[in-house]
């Protein structure tokens, strides 16, 4: 019993940080958006043929990564999944089982 207590203290206790940083962080954005008139997303992606970055402005903070391997595996990873559903389709029409319940 003494576990679960603790357990439901250390996840509440965290869930009440994250949501207050969550806050701050929209707080920020909006104040920045409605004082300064800047326009600029926390969190922008750009796509160009030969790279892909992110841009992150948060807290008066930002910085810009390359993620061009990280989308090119997101893309082939997509595409196996559809792959495999389109096949796992066409096997569930060759069942019988399957035809005899529709």
């Amino acid at each position: 019993m003494k576990d679960r207590r603790c357990f439901w203290a250390s996840f509440f206790s965290t869930l009440c940080l994250i949501i207050l940083a969550c806050g701050v962080i929209m707080v920020d954005y909006q104040t920045t958006k409605v004082g300064f008139g800047e326009r600029q997303p926390m969190i922008l992606v750009q796509v160009s043929e030969e790279k892909t970055t992110l841009s992150l402005h948060v807290l008066g903070m930002g910085g810009e990564w390359d993620i061009t391997k990280l989308d090119h595996w997101t893309q082939r990873a997509e595409s196996a999944v559809i792959t495999a559903v389109d096949e796992g389709r066409k096997l569930l029409k060759e069942i019988e089982l399957q035809k005899a319940y529709k």
